[in-house]
């Protein structure tokens, strides 16, 4: 290890990837208590009956309309929805994961599309 005293550029550095390292740990608890979340809603689905199709586009759209509307920034808009939409896409995937077909092999411009709404925790099925 070096032993040489940090300089005052050093020492901002280490504060402020230590702060970094705090929010990560503060957003993976967060992404998970919003997997749990999760998990009881599709508990409470299944108790009422429901064994369809567990995706709601409304209501996808309208936690997309309320991140965008609170999004202050530095990261625009479209990248807030971007992660929100993966993390959407992860829990549905452990309430019911969502089968979804598209036209052509993988790696098409309708496969980019369909990972673009769906985000990538679905089963994907290439027609």
């Amino acid at each position: 290890m070096n032993d040489e005293p940090m300089n005052v550029e050093q020492q901002q550095l280490k504060a402020i990837r230590e702060k970094i390292d705090e929010l990560d740990n503060q957003i993976q608890a967060l992404i998970n208590e919003r997997a749990r979340c999760a998990q009881q809603v599709a508990s409470i689905k299944v108790q009422a009956g429901d064994t369809g199709n567990f995706y709601r586009a409304e209501r996808e759209a309208q936690v997309l309309r309320n991140i965008e509307t609170r999004n202050t920034g530095p990261l625009g808009n479209k990248e807030m929805a971007r992660l929100f939409r993966e993390i959407m896409s992860a829990c549905l995937a452990l309430e019911r994961p969502i089968k979804v077909a598209f036209l052509g092999p993988s790696g098409t411009y309708n496969h980019v599309a369909t990972l673009k709404h769906f985000g990538g925790s679905i089963e994907e099925a290439p027609v």
